[in-house]
């Protein structure tokens, strides 16, 4: 039978804070597998050996789900803007559109 090694298993996952035995894992990489998590081995230096959590990479839905509380803020904002704010500008720009217009029609008079 091979020699074990006691790892303490760090740093989050499905494990972390548990201690396994297990033969050295630097034959697979370093890496121990322990409830569906993956743990990399720091070296062999301690007793017990380190190995930290490695997470598994992030889904498109996990990566928007960070920014969606502010996409929603920011669709709030233009919502807010363009039912608010542009009907005022769009009547200010029509009334210096017609004093526009009015300006130029009695300088066309005088002519």
């Amino acid at each position: 039978m091979p020699p074990t090694i006691r790892y303490q298993l760090v740093g989050g996952g499905p494990c972390d804070g548990q201690t396994v035995d297990r033969s050295p894992v630097f034959q697979n990489g370093g890496i121990i597998v322990c409830g569906g998590g993956s743990y990399q081995a720091d070296g062999m230096t301690a007793n017990p050996v380190f190995a930290r959590y490695i997470a598994p990479p992030a889904t498109a839905a996990d990566q928007l789900a960070q920014y969606f509380p502010s996409t929603l803020r920011a669709w709030d904002d233009l919502r807010r803007s363009i039912n608010r704010r542009l009907p005022a500008a769009i009547r200010a720009a029509n009334e210096a559109n017609r004093a526009a217009t009015k300006l130029l029609g009695t300088l066309a008079k005088r002519g």
